[in-house]
């Protein structure tokens, strides 16, 4: 349902996104420029053009989020974007691109910032989803949102996403992250899952969550091994140093479901 309106304004998210993991905050400013500016240009139902500004609105929060140095502004506008975005809509495209939306900045929110999002909460909003129509970055939050609160189903359900979906960004990153998550959360888990996942971390955005999340449950479950943590501080030190965009490729290994 929401196919075309995604891939019509790629050609704004994918920049944006790789400009925000090399923190050029103008670049970002001139593409959600350009992008209201062609979408002010297109013959478009009401309905169309109302779901593509939705998603317009959000890549304006991702980049305003990026670039704000302050986590109580921060929080505030997540907050604000949330109320902004949830008054009532009933053209088809645009009330799935709203909850499609409103799902992934609730994850994002609970994840982040601690506005928590309970189990019926969160599937208010994801049983308006048609199934095809949850892409990669609300999958990606969905899955931060079920490793926290143990909803080991949805958790489950994201990585059988990015085993079978044809994801080209971070992708064996994003396997892997959730291969970890999944086996921390079924007991499952082997230090050599915890290495690989140490050796395919992309950014240093992503060093933070691993401190935050995943060094204390492997800990929690006797898992963290010196070695690990020297293969951590020597990438943590790598990603520091020299910042690059996350992979775009073609996913390594077969798609098998392996948990």
């Amino acid at each position: 349902m929401l196919e075309h309106i995604d891939r019509r304004l790629a050609q704004f998210s994918d920049p944006i996104r790789e400009y925000v993991y090399t923190r050029e905050e103008v670049a970002c400013s001139q593409i959600l420029d350009d992008a209201w500016r062609w979408l002010s240009q297109q013959q478009l139902s009401k309905d169309e053009q109302q779901a593509m500004k939705i998603l317009l609105h959000f890549l304006e929060f991702q980049v305003s989020d990026a670039f704000t140095q302050d986590k109580d502004k921060r929080r505030q506008q997540i907050l604000y974007v949330l109320r902004s975005l949830s008054e009532p809509i009933i053209d088809p495209l645009s009330s799935v691109m709203q909850a499609r939306t409103l799902l992934t900045l609730r994850c994002w929110a609970h994840r982040s910032y601690d506005v928590r999002l309970s189990l019926k909460q969160f599937e208010q909003w994801f049983n308006m989803i048609p199934e095809d129509d949850i892409d990669a970055k609300c999958w990606n939050y969905i899955s931060f949102w079920a490793f926290d609160t143990r909803a080991d189903d949805y958790l489950k359900s994201a990585y059988r996403y990015f085993l079978t979906s044809p994801v080209d960004f971070m992708v064996d990153f994003s396997r892997q992250r959730l291969k970890v998550m999944v086996g921390l959360i079924d007991g499952h888990c082997k230090v050599k899952d915890v290495e690989r996942l140490i050796e395919l971390i992309p950014h240093y955005y992503h060093i933070r969550w691993f401190m935050k999340h995943i060094v204390p449950f492997c800990k929690s479950l006797q898992l963290w091994t010196p070695a690990l943590e020297g293969a951590f501080n020597g990438k943590s030190r790598e990603l520091m140093e020299s910042p690059q965009v996350p992979p775009r490729s073609v996913p390594q290994g077969r798609k098998i479901l392996n948990f």
